[in-house]
């Protein structure tokens, strides 16, 4: 500890053990010495390590946030390609503070690329996988195969065949939901595992897209499906022309179990709106803490499932079934209605009001709801198309109806090209400067 040696204002004392008291003064200016050295030391090395061609990950991190002052240089930024390989620097548009994953900023990229790579197989094995699950729960729920296996049901559905026919519906409906339910916990198990996603909304948008086309294939078209994607494919592949087909052969006659399914969401929405988990959790911790911290501990809900990426897709999928069987079974579209106007009812008081908020990416999830409601009505048109080829005596209300593919395409890539959310053209960027110095003057 530093004291004076007199009242007069000396020159302070330290203790330094082994020595005694010495001049403080002198003491901390030889140890600034010694530091500014140690300093000038590490500027070096860290400057060399910078110029080197193979970067030192204790030196130089793999990703940074940049800074910049005007709105018309971030966007300049963002498009400029830096280096003659694309791949080398990255730009984009960072996220909210408190929802960045810093591990995952941390990573290199060369182990980054092999980790996605297996992530991807993962992805595609759970896919291939599925196909025997979709199949098991089709036996399991199938009251025609228990009533070889017991006389009791055999009687039930001799007595009651019209209870019998709506029951087997719903098993069969409530069997796939139930399922499909695990499906976002296993997939983010999979994507916080193999893949760098650096923001929890970025990879609920990664989870949006993959359990989207999970739902189109064992959801929508799992009557095409089968029992063997893959043959399903090289059908396809063959003969692609056999997709009109295919679909035009099997969809149809599935109507029924789709209208039982549309009426289940109504359910698991009412379920939702209960918010049975974050009670049970609020339940458990309040006989251990206090009424305000059980509250903060049972939030948020569980984000692989109630999450904005597994709900967009499960929408998503609610609208294509509507749109995609709506000409063949007309009740449908009512039943896809009621659905919507449920999720507006209750979601509009869910989000707003009851769960926690969430970071927001300024409409990604809405725009790839977009992008999957174009896969849809592509889906509707060929089987349409295949629908009146079948069933009509000659082929021109096809034909008639075959341009509705082009048209579909069409407007596919003009949303893509002409529709920029993401980035303000620079034309816009540049006339907004040029108008606010004048407006600044005017005042």
């Amino acid at each position: 500890a530093a004291r004076d040696r007199s009242p007069s204002g000396a020159a302070p004392e330290l203790w330094v053990l082994g020595e005694g008291y010495v001049d403080s003064v002198a003491c901390h200016r030889e140890q600034l010495e010694g530091l500014s050295a140690q300093i000038a030391e590490e500027r070096v090395r860290i400057q060399q390590a910078a110029l080197s061609d193979l970067p030192n990950p204790s030196v130089c991190a793999p990703s940074a946030f940049v800074t910049l002052r005007t709105r018309r240089d971030a966007e300049v930024a963002l498009r400029v390609q830096y280096k003659s390989d694309a791949e080398t620097f990255v730009m984009s548009v960072p996220p909210h503070p408190l929802d960045v994953r810093w591990d995952d900023l941390r990573q290199d990229s060369t182990r980054e690329t092999v980790k996605e790579r297996i992530g991807h197989l993962c992805v595609v094995a759970l896919y291939l996988g599925f196909v025997p699950v979709v199949v098991c729960i089709s036996s399991v729920t199938s009251l025609q195969d228990w009533s070889k296996r017991s006389p009791e049901v055999k009687h039930f559905l001799e007595d009651w065949p019209t209870v019998a026919t709506a029951m087997e519906g719903m098993l069969a409906s409530l069997a796939l939901t139930l399922f499909l339910s695990f499906l976002p916990t296993t997939l983010m198990l999979i994507f916080d595992k193999f893949f760098l996603l650096r923001a929890d909304a970025w990879a609920q948008t990664k989870l949006q897209v993959w359990y989207f086309w999970f739902q189109l294939v064992f959801v929508v078209l799992v009557t095409t499906v089968g029992s063997s994607l893959i043959a399903s494919a090289a059908r396809i592949i063959e003969e692609p022309f056999e997709m009109f087909g295919l679909l035009a052969d099997d969809m149809p006659s599935a109507t029924h179990f789709y209208l039982n399914f549309m009426v289940l969401q109504w359910v698991t929405h009412s379920l939702n709106l209960l918010r049975y988990i974050n009670l049970t959790k609020f339940l458990a911790f309040r006989k251990l803490f206090g009424d305000e911290d059980a509250r903060k501990m049972a939030e948020p809900e569980d984000q692989d499932y109630y999450g904005m990426g597994s709900r967009s897709a499960r929408w998503n999928t609610n609208m294509l079934v509507g749109i995609i069987y709506s000409t063949l079974c007309p009740p449908i579209a009512l039943l896809t209605f009621i659905n919507f106007a449920i999720c507006r009812l209750q979601y509009g008081y869910l989000i707003p009001f009851a769960e926690t908020r969430k970071s927001d990416l300024g409409g990604a999830f809405f725009v790839l709801q977009l992008e999957h409601m174009f896969v849809g009505l592509g889906i509707y048109c060929v089987l349409m198309i295949g629908v009146l080829y079948g069933r009509s005596p000659s082929p021109i209300p096809a034909g008639i109806c075959f341009p509705t593919i082009i048209y579909v395409v069409w407007s596919y890539k003009r949303f893509k090209s002409e529709f920029q959310w993401e980035k303000l053209p620079f034309s816009e960027l540049v006339s907004g400067e040029q108008v606010k110095p004048r407006k600044d003057a005017a005042e």
